[in-house]
């Protein structure tokens, strides 16, 4: 298995951290559009279960109106002519703003004193009786109404005796007991002296602006932010289900203020986890490239006087190509040796002759590196090339030729040199074959070499030395020639026979030279 490159590192964390992004926003969003599909069928059950109350020809049944249940505790129902039907207070009393200022229209100055008895006109000729009583609190007053529909005994008593709970203060009445309000009270109300209704429960009579209250929420599902906290409100319409007409409106508010900050912590989470993770993945891309970069330099330290920069930059990309073992490919191989260089190393001094075979092989290596061949290695006063691996080289036949013949050019320079010192002359032997190897590291796991093994190898040495049988410089095989796609004159040499080869070959010149 071959280790990531560090452009795939660099892919995965950036898909990773767009996967996090993604997944935490496509979740927030999810889990947002549950809570408001949630809270709305809510608020939409409790607000049909209000207009089942409104079911006559007068627009409303008072007493089927007493009877509902409600499952969310705070609301309002505003008949069209702006009188509030009924109203429930929430844990936190009401929500101030969503509805219009309101007044009490059986509320007088002897309200405040004493419980009084006043008639009070639903619609034009019905009308019902109320015990009304006040309380003056620090910024605003508490209300308390029984009906006569609620058959109470006693109202009055009960109205004083009940009225002592709501405290002096708004805050006081707006959060009372409950309980510990007389059950026979039918209705109260917390009204600040702005005519903000904070509190209340029950059909108390009171009257807003229907034409204020349709500017504050037309028909329609709102998200409100009112003082410091979130509320989902619902604006339905209250019908008269007996020709379906509307005869006013229902208020339905829900607090969602927790909802939403454990929504925002789920979302602060994820985004943690992902920047978390993101940042991980980071610390790990640098130490990968770290690492890969170190290898990049060793890789480069150790190979740049074999390959050709193109090459040498593919293998950077793949170091996996320089893994120990091999595979097999077909290449074009080269062997170019020195003539009677045994006799010329007797002639020339030891310090002259390292110095020529320098001079020598640099030249033929910038020819082999020029069209992108490997030299596999140096051997006393040869060189083994090859085109075709590691990157596939459709012309490599054609490389490995013109090698050939740039090769006998830049030998004729060096010639003209070594002449003006009065150096001998000095001739080469170039053989190149064509065929299927096993190419890569190959040796133990603590010393290798990336090189050839196979029959072409052998055949591309034979084929070199046949150029002193035919005083040639270049020899080729048929194989090679056939590969090639530039014209390049050559002389047939007839099949030979070479060691370890069971059938002849046919080898031709390269007469370019």
């Amino acid at each position: 298995m071959t280790k990531p490159t560090i452009r795939e590192v660099k892919r995965l964390a950036s898909f990773l951290a767009a996967f996090f992004v993604f997944t935490s926003v496509g979740q927030y969003l999810f889990v947002q559009h549950q809570m408001k599909a949630t809270v709305r069928k809510q608020l939409e059950n409790s607000a049909l279960e209000l207009d089942s109350a409104v079911d006559d020809s007068n627009g409303v049944d008072l007493k089927a109106l007493n009877r509902v249940v409600i499952s969310v505790p705070e609301y309002f129902t505003i008949l069209s002519d702006g009188a509030v039907l009924e109203v429930s207070s929430g844990p936190r009393g009401l929500v101030s703003g969503l509805i219009p200022e309101v007044t009490c229209p059986l509320l007088s100055a002897a309200a405040y004193l004493r419980p009084v008895v006043t008639t009070y006109r639903i619609y034009e000729g019905t009308s019902e009786r109320w015990w009304i009583y006040a309380k003056q609190l620090d910024s605003g007053s508490v209300v308390l109404g029984v009906s006569e529909l609620d058959q109470v005994a006693s109202p009055a008593r009960k109205l004083e005796e009940s009225i002592t709970v709501f405290g002096t203060t708004v805050d006081s009445a707006q959060h009372v007991n409950t309980r510990k309000v007389d059950t026979d009270i039918s209705a109260w109300a917390v009204i600040k002296n702005n005519h903000q209704l904070v509190g209340g429960y029950g059909r108390i009579p009171l009257q807003t602006d229907p034409m204020a209250l349709g500017r504050i929420g037309a028909p329609g599902y709102y998200e409100k932010k009112i003082d410091g906290r979130t509320y989902r409100v619902l604006y339905a319409p209250l019908r008269d289900h007996s020709n379906n007409k509307s005869v006013g409106t229902i208020v339905v508010p829900q607090d969602i203020t927790i909802e939403k900050g454990v929504l925002r912590s789920q979302v602060f989470f994820n985004a943690a986890v992902g920047g978390t993770s993101f940042l991980l993945f980071l610390v790990f891309s640098a130490f990968y490239s770290s690492r890969h970069e170190e290898e990049r330099r060793k890789i480069k330290e150790a190979f740049q006087h074999y390959f050709s920069p193109q090459i040498l930059e593919t293998i950077l990309r793949e170091p996996a190509l320089l893994e120990l073992g091999g595979q097999r490919r077909e290449v074009t191989i080269m062997f170019a040796d020195i003539r009677s260089f045994t006799s010329l190393s007797e002639t020339i001094p030891p310090q002259r002759l390292t110095q020529l075979l320098q001079e020598y092989f640099t030249a033929m290596t910038d020819a082999v590196t020029a069209t992108d061949g490997v030299v596999d290695k140096y051997m006393g006063d040869g060189i083994m090339a090859f085109w075709g691996a590691p990157i596939e080289q459709p012309n490599q036949a054609d490389r490995a030729v013109q090698t050939a013949i740039d090769m006998i050019a830049r030998l004729k320079g060096l010639r003209e040199h070594w002449s003006a010192e009065g150096l001998p002359f000095l001739d080469v032997g170039i053989g190149i074959d064509l065929g299927i190897v096993t190419v890569g590291n190959i040796g133990s796991s603590k010393r290798f070499d990336y090189t050839l093994v196979g029959d072409a190898v052998n055949a591309a040495s034979r084929i070199e030395g046949l150029n002193k049988d035919f005083g040639s410089h270049i020899l080729i095989s048929d194989s090679t020639r056939k590969q090639l796609t530039t014209p390049i004159r050559t002389r047939d040499r007839g099949e030979v026979q070479i060691r370890g080869k069971e059938k002849p070959i046919k080898v031709f010149e390269v007469e370019a030279v």
